[in-house]
């Protein structure tokens, strides 16, 4: 079968359109939302707090550095298993917070919406809602597998009931790979 010139310059034409849309299609990059899609692990810096206990509990007696140095290791690790929180990021918009989830202020075991927005190739805007609960923050990536969550927290006095906003960040790692 023989195809006239205008034929093969139709049919490489559209070759050459294809294949520019697929190329096109795949160099976007991800948006804050996709980039955030998945499950993480989230675990508040308690090194000083155990120092300090396992120290305390020295009580100014002269300890085994061998036996000081386990007694740490193993609190920071115990602290940091039982500490820890889990948030899931679905690409519906649903978010799922399990574990230790006082840093963030959300009740364990909840769900919520989430939404981001692209503020930057490494940045993003972040609001989080579960319950009457919202976060709005800032998220900073390091990389496809670790995030830094920038928010304004509130605590409570207990004796006078006045709130303060307390400025905080917790590193998430990607725990789905």
């Amino acid at each position: 079968m023989y195809l006239g010139s205008d034929a093969v310059r139709r049919i490489t034409r559209n070759v050459v359109l294809v294949l520019a849309v697929l190329f096109l299609a795949g160099c976007t990059p991800p948006t804050a939302q996709q980039k955030m899609t998945g499950t993480w692990k989230a675990t508040p810096r308690v090194d000083a707090a155990v120092n300090e206990a396992v120290d305390m509990a020295a009580q100014g007696q002269k300890v085994n550095p061998l036996a000081e140095g386990a007694a740490k290791f193993f609190g920071n690790a115990f602290a940091s298993a039982a500490l820890s929180c889990e948030v899931e990021f679905k690409a519906t918009g649903t978010v799922f917070f399990r574990g230790n989830t006082d840093a963030l202020g959300v009740p364990p075991d909840s769900d919520g919406k989430w939404e981001a927005t692209s503020t930057g190739a490494d940045t993003a805007n972040v609001k989080l809602t579960a319950g009457d609960k919202q976060i709005s923050g800032s998220v900073v990536f390091r990389d496809k597998d670790e995030f830094t969550l920038k928010f304004e927290s509130v605590t409570v006095d207990p004796a006078t009931k006045a709130e303060t906003k307390v400025p905080t960040s917790i590193v998430f790692k990607r725990i789905d790979s």
